[in-house]
């Protein structure tokens, strides 16, 4: 066998597939069966054939020797441990790796009921009368032999192989084994429930291929539940790892698209994360992830934090949260707020990032500062800015002196440095030639950074219960949603809370569209760069028109920042020429050279006087952040925005209906004033009926 072969993790049904496809387009392939069966599967292929079960070093010893271009793990999902072996020896050797997702099923049939594992299975069934047929396979024979009453159970394992004889040694009476090889038709999956008189079917969740439509089919002829042993991927252990520094302009982002490019080069599903309240990094790692970033911010959402790893973390293989400013960097000149308190309140470890130019041995003490301010979860180090000879020097020593792991370095590169304006980096859809930027930081990393051991720092997180979201009331309703170049800044899970209010988002263009959407209820404008486009958003001035004709006439809206300025009667940009906008408020906005004074977290409140909204919005307001590098002057604003006892000043507007003002709302945390907004969209009819 030469090297450039594509491997195939095999036994499986979708591996046949995978492996079909492969011989079209004449690949080389070489498959890799565990057992007999997996073998007899795929002999009627003009393949290499590798049977036998491996370890990790087993593995790790053929792959070095015969390197494949790739491998496609097909395995069996719930044969967690071959999957771990291939992907952290695929891992070492830097050799892509994917793995052959099974299609997710859904059943329709009221008495499937689902367990997390086989413990919790046992626990059902000790409720339930009668015989049990379990179909779930040899591993688990015994456990359920432990739990249950033997007499009650029947169990159908591979007729291939020694499986009748393991059950017979556990203890199974020889008449309640049923010694069968798949594929298993309703027919025969009925004739089996009616044989062993069984009142309850068990089995694997595993889809399709599992054979799992027909067992479900043949229970629901029978009239009998069924128990699903969920997936290993719904409880998982949240791989993770978070890149933060001891200050802005370090590295963390550079660093952070670059590990999310090679982990997903490398077939995983990478799910990323960004501490604090920042809306464009998220959108480079989108743009590298192909999945949505999320937002963790302990200001906002300190108990939450745990819940939103795991829920947006579903189906991913890591997940790589980047840190904001310096890593004890917090409110108030506190640690609150901080990317340390994210790691901390999350169990993630950390990589810290070390700008190193410029400095010699005092790296030693800088790092050593850092790792005992605070009891940390810091378990590496890598240095950037670092040319390759001093890297080999100082490494040895920080490993000695600060007892801390050092995964490699970054050298000073012009090329994969990241450009900035006010708001912060220049917008990733605006980034020229941006996969060959990716092209060269991927390279690069490959080179110089150990990936095996972020693995291996990723794999120390704490595991992380993965609780449902909490059902929502329900509001049956449509919101039009600025989406376009000029508005983008929205928190992902903003977005996602509306959606499980049963919203109906409806995205429209201020900078395209020369109208709003049919039969909408309500308007959501989020914060961007209206003043790079102001002189587009000024000459679609029908769409304006529309937008002040609705807010005038006292329907709901939702505007943050950028939407409040686009609202305003104009905005003048830096230059001083000044650009008419929706005329909607009676308030003007101008560009300032210097960020405003006015930002950081905050709380704002209506007016006292308005009765008309919720009590709780009135005394406690909402919480929220404000960053901008604009100014506003207007003599009817009905907020009032509150940084701290000492610091707080009028602005925007906060009346039943209308939300509009510089800050920015998080929803989850605000719900009290999310659902009073709903509440007054759902009262509306819509925008034809209504004009």
């Amino acid at each position: 066998m030469k090297s450039g072969y594509i491997a195939v993790i095999a036994g499986t049904t979708e591996s046949k597939t995978i492996i079909e496809q492969f011989i079209k387009e004449r690949k080389e392939i070489a498959a890799f069966t565990a057992t007999k069966l997996g073998t007899e599967m795929l002999q009627n292929y003009d393949i290499d054939i590798v049977e036998g079960r491996k370890d990790k070093e087993q593995f790790y010893r053929f792959f070095r020797t015969f390197k494949p271009s790739k491998v496609y793990d097909a395995s069996h999902p719930f044969a967690q441990e071959v999957t771990k072996n291939v992907k952290d020896v695929c891992f070492r050797l830097s050799i892509p790796y994917e793995r052959v997702k099974r299609e997710q099923m859904e059943y329709d049939y009221e008495k499937v009921v689902y367990a997390a594992d086989t413990a919790e299975a046992v626990e059902l069934l000790k409720e339930m009368e009668g015989n049990i047929l379990l179909t779930t396979g040899v591993k688990t024979a015994k456990e359920y032999y432990d739990g249950l009453d033997s007499s009650r159970l029947y169990i159908r394992v591979l007729q291939s192989g020694n499986s009748t004889q393991i059950c017979r040694e556990i203890g199974y009476e020889p008449s309640h084994i049923f010694g069968e090889d798949p594929p298993f038709s309703v027919g025969a999956n009925e004739q089996l429930i009616r044989k062993s008189e069984a009142s309850v079917l068990v089995s694997k969740d595993s889809g399709r291929q599992g054979g799992v439509p027909e067992k479900v089919a043949a229970a629901k002829n029978c009239d009998i539940p069924v128990i699903l042993i969920r997936r290993p991927e719904n409880s998982r252990k949240n791989p993770r790892v978070m890149i933060a520094a001891a200050g802005s302009g370090s590295g963390k982002t550079t660093l952070t698209l670059g590990l999310m490019k090679v982990f997903c080069g490398q077939g995983n599903v990478v799910q990323g994360f960004k501490c604090g309240p920042d809306y464009i990094d998220p959108m480079y790692h989108k743009r590298v992830t192909k999945r949505p970033s999320v937002n963790l911010d302990p200001i906002f959402h300190k108990s939450e934090l745990n819940h939103l790893i795991a829920w947006y973390g579903k189906g991913s293989d890591l997940s790589i949260l980047e840190g904001v400013m310096g890593f004890y960097d917090g409110k108030g000149g506190t640690v609150f707020g901080s990317t340390y308190e994210t790691a901390q309140e999350t169990g993630t470890p950390v990589i810290l990032v070390i700008r190193a130019k410029g400095i010699g041995n005092t790296l030693i003490p800088l790092i050593q500062g850092m790792l005992h301010y605070r009891e940390t979860t810091i378990r590496g180090i890598i240095l950037n800015q670092c040319s390759e000879g001093f890297y080999r020097q100082i490494k040895p020593a920080i490993e000695e002196e600060c007892g801390v792991q050092v995964v490699g370095y970054l050298p000073d590169l012009a090329q994969i440095r990241l450009k900035s304006r006010h708001l912060g980096l220049h917008m990733a859809d605006e980034m020229k030639n941006w996969d060959q930027y990716l092209e060269i930081l991927e390279n690069q990393i490959r080179k110089t950074i150990d990936l095996p051991a972020i693995q291996d720092i990723a794999c120390q997180a704490e595991p992380l219960e993965q609780e449902a979201e909490r059902k929502r009331k329900q509001y049956p309703i449509s919101i039009a949603v600025a989406m376009d170049e000029a508005f983008c800044f929205y928190y992902e899970d903003n977005l996602r809370l509306l959606k499980d209010y049963g919203v109906r988002l409806v995205p429209f263009s201020p900078l395209y569209d020369e109208q709003l959407p049919d039969h909408i209820q309500g308007i959501y404008i989020g914060g961007g760069y209206p003043e790079l486009y102001a002189q587009r958003l000024q000459e679609n001035e029908n769409l304006r028109m529309q937008i002040r004709e609705w807010c005038q006439a006292g329907k709901p809206v939702i505007a943050e920042c950028g939407g409040y300025m686009y609202l305003g009667d104009s905005i003048i940009d830096q230059d001083g020429t000044e650009y008419s906008m929706c005329h909607a408020f009676p308030h003007k906005t101008e560009m300032m050279q210097n960020l405003n004074m006015h930002f950081g977290y905050v709380t704002v409140y209506p007016d006292a006087s308005n009765e008309d909204l919720p009590k709780e919005l009135l005394e406690k307001g909402v919480f929220a952040h404000e960053f901008h590098y604009s100014k506003e002057s207007g003599d009817h604003f009905t907020c009032r925005v509150e940084k701290n006892e000492k610091k707080q000043w009028k602005s925007g507007y906060f009346m039943k209906k209308q939300y509009a003002a510089y800050p920015h709302l998080p929803f989850r945390g605000n719900e009290t004033f999310l659902e009073h907004y709903l509440e007054q969209m759902q009262e509306e009819i819509g925008w034809k009926e209504s004009f």
